[in-house]
């Protein structure tokens, strides 16, 4: 009798293979027979994890003179596809790395045996004799809900009936209750009714998977249509149309109640509670959608894009870090990766304000006060950006891993990848800075037009009216003038102005000055027709 391929063969090795895998690629390998060269194979293949057997006549009917076949096989997780040429390619890379007298001659994907289709059955408790038509239908509820189960499940191959599974119960305990007649009873899991294994009036076998399940999927999508557009329009008409709006969900509560559980018989109610937690459940989804956003279609519409490319990337990223060096050593690589994020944000920060104060002020950094927490707030955004650029990579990169396709590109991958990782941290933190810099900027513009910039981490600038308290007053890049000047309040000995009038030279810093703090009296603006004003002169 010939046994096939996929016919598990016990492996005698001393490797151990990868702690998971969910794909297996068996490969055919020619080696020179020699002692020597099959040892040092064999040796080599199985400090990889992989398992190696001397192939059999049924694996390998002939092979050419002078040369011994193994079989390898090598274990991989991620995708199907692309998984038996990401094998062949780490065996040819290692037996070329290595100088092994060794060929690939073949790879196939080991395909496991279908498992039967079966039927689970949960145990459950009985209701008391002594209960009441009410009790009792009340507890045959609870019990189509699991709530009255026994913690012991059987599950027989084929379609099983009720009988089958309690035969089976009675023949073990398992350590756990045994199974009475008069005390228990067997449920099935709640859900659909399955198609039978066999046409009925036939006798052959229905049709595949895929075509049974179609129809379902098209009558499914079109009734989740209707229930999100149903909640949706419900947000937004005014009543009593939002209530007519709701009438879908209404209609369909009980077919889809009826269809999810119509497995097993069950009463109404469970059949009516099932169906008004999915179609109010879809409702309401689509309710909170347009709720929370109420005038925001486009930004209601690149939402939940956004989403699900966030759901994808985050997929990827742990694609990218499972069963790697990373994660293998997050004890100690978290911690020290995170310990300088406490004393580069505080430089970070001040170097932020610096952009906006001095850049386009021309007023010094140390000359305003702000709180120590803002210089790490402010910090956060570009870190932020930087993580989520590092998010879109590792994500990628994740999803690469998964379906193989670094097989022949690993070199220039590891090579490449950090210098683009590298550019683009360095772009965001271009970006920060020029964020601030449009921010300072934006404040100045309103500085011009008569009103006070809204707070930006801690920065707050006020315009205000300077008024000298003697005729002579010590003043740099004077003379102090009577209209309102922007202030980001006091820091030691100097107050620092930033005129929005001035207009002398193109140089920023000429429309700051500074003078002492106790040589003049800053006081809020005048409210005029035209804007703020102050009622004195220059001096």
């Amino acid at each position: 009798m010939t046994r096939s391929l996929d016919t598990e063969v016990p492996f005698e090795s001393n490797g151990s293979p990868p702690p998971v895998f969910n794909r297996r690629v068996r490969l055919l390998v020619w080696v020179l027979d020699q002692h020597d060269e099959i040892g040092l194979t064999r040796q080599v293949f199985e400090e990889r994890g992989w398992t190696v057997r001397e192939a059999t006549a049924e694996d390998q009917p002939n092979t050419d003179e002078g040369y011994t076949a193994l079989l390898v096989e090598v274990r991989l997780r991620g995708a199907r596809i692309n998984a038996c040429s990401a094998a062949r390619h780490q065996v040819s890379a290692l037996i070329e790395t290595r100088k092994l007298s060794a060929l690939v001659r073949d790879a196939a994907m080991v395909v496991p045996s279908q498992h039967p289709q079966t039927t689970r059955y949960f145990m459950y408790r009985k209701p008391p004799t002594d209960a009441g038509p009410i009790a009792r239908r009340l507890w045959d509820c609870w019990i189509s809900i699991g709530g009255a189960d026994v913690p012991r499940m059987v599950e027989l191959p084929g379609e099983a009936s009720p009988s089958d599974a309690v035969a089976d119960l009675r023949q073990r305990t398992l350590g756990g209750a045994a199974f009475e007649e008069a005390t228990h009873g067997v449920r099935l899991q709640v859900g659909p009714r399955r198609p039978p294994a066999t046409d009925q009036t036939t006798g052959s076998r229905p049709p595949s998977r895929a075509t049974r399940l179609w129809p379902n999927m098209l009558v499914g999508c079109v009734c989740l249509v209707f229930l999100l557009a149903g909640g949706s329009a419900s947000s937004a008409l005014p009543p009593p149309w939002n209530v007519l709006c709701l009438l879908p969900a209404a209609a369909l509560t009980w077919p889809v109640g009826r269809w999810v559980t119509s497995n097993e018989t069950r009463p109404a109610p469970v059949q009516v509670v099932v169906g008004m937690v999915i179609t109010g459940g879809l409702s309401f989804i689509g309710y909170v959608f347009v709720e929370q956003s109420p005038g925001a279609g486009i930004r209601s519409a690149i939402a939940l894009p956004a989403t699900g490319l966030g759901l994808l990337l985050a997929i990827g990223a742990w694609h990218a870090v499972r069963d790697s060096w990373l994660s293998r050593n997050a004890h100690w690589v978290l911690p020290v990766a995170a310990t300088p994020i406490a004393f580069v944000l505080p430089y970070a920060g001040k170097l932020l304000h610096a952009v906006y104060l001095t850049d386009v002020f021309g007023i010094p950094a140390d000359a305003v006060s702000v709180p120590f927490y803002w210089q790490f707030l402010v910090a956060l955004k570009p870190l932020a950006l930087m993580l989520a650029v590092l998010l879109l990579f590792v994500g990628a990169a994740g999803w690469v891993k998964y379906f193989h396709w670094t097989s022949g590109l690993r070199e220039v991958t590891l090579f490449v990848w950090p210098l683009v990782l590298l550019v683009w941290v360095l772009t965001v933190i271009q970006v920060g800075i020029e964020d601030a810099g449009n921010t300072a900027n934006r404040a100045a513009a309103t500085a011009r037009a008569g009103k006070n910039p809204t707070q930006w981490f801690g920065i707050q600038g006020n315009l205000m009216c300077v008024t000298p308290l003697t005729k002579k007053t010590s003043v740099f890049n004077g003379p102090i003038p009577h209209h309102p000047v922007l202030t980001f309040g006091t820091t030691g000995d100097h107050v620092w102005a930033w005129d929005p009038v001035r207009n002398r030279s193109a140089d920023r810093t000429w429309k700051t000055f500074r003078i002492r703090a106790e040589e003049v009296s800053v006081t809020p603006p005048a409210s005029g027709q035209k804007g703020p004003v102050c009622q004195q002169k220059d001096t």
